[in-house]
């Protein structure tokens, strides 16, 4: 399937839609790491809790790349700690 697009503002709707039709929502480094945040700030995720990959990939819909790479963030920040 090809799709010719002329200007920035046609792809800019074209992939809002084609995002909103097949699931997900673009989301940057930091809107991720803010949110997560949030949860955590909120006890939606209480202290002490496994941030499972695979739940925060459901979550917000996204891949396990930006979610580790959210979650190193929050640890170089001192948010979150890991243990392996």
């Amino acid at each position: 399937m090809f799709f010719l697009v002329y200007d920035l503002t046609s792809f800019r709707f074209f992939l809002y839609i084609f995002i909103r039709v097949f699931g997900g929502t673009p989301m940057s480094l930091k809107d991720l790491c803010a949110s997560i945040r949030m949860e955590i700030v909120s006890r939606n995720f209480p202290p002490g809790m496994k941030l499972s990959e695979q739940i925060l990939c459901n979550r917000w819909k996204v891949s396990r790349t930006p979610i580790r790479e959210a979650l190193r963030h929050l640890e170089s920040e001192g948010f979150i700690s890991s243990s392996k």
